[in-house]
């Protein structure tokens, strides 16, 4: 079995704790079981608590969960290596992916669309 780490955008986050039969739930609670490591940069995790209200439901009980199950890293803000990407506020979590993760999992389409199924300096 491999060992991966991905880097949770806030979109997985809230999409995983908004609904218990979505993808982004499959994939945060097979983790340990696939040594998947979650990482979460403090810059989703704020994104996350601000946009908790916006949700329809809440798993509360399967967030603090979750939250166990992550580890919380520091916003990685500059790069070393060219990168171009239009949205700046989400350069903290395309950087912080690039710093810590073999994968960036998001479902951003918006954002993240034009780099979505590519592999960028080797992160998928």
């Amino acid at each position: 079995m491999a060992h991966y780490e991905f880097v949770l955008d806030t979109s997985v986050v809230l999409a995983s704790i908004g609904s218990a039969n979505g993808a982004s739930r499959w994939v945060t609670q097979l983790a340990t079981q696939q040594k998947w490591q979650l990482v979460v940069s403090n810059y989703v995790v704020r994104e996350v608590e601000n946009n908790l209200d916006g949700l329809l439901s809440v798993d509360i009980v399967y967030f603090n969960w979750l939250k166990t199950q992550w580890i919380q890293v520091d916003d990685v803000v500059t790069f070393a290596w060219v990168t171009i990407f239009e949205k700046s506020k989400d350069r903290p979590v395309l950087f912080t992916a690039l710093a810590y993760a073999d994968v960036l999992l998001t479902l951003d389409q918006e954002d993240f669309g034009a780099i979505l199924n590519t592999v960028l300096y080797g992160l998928k």
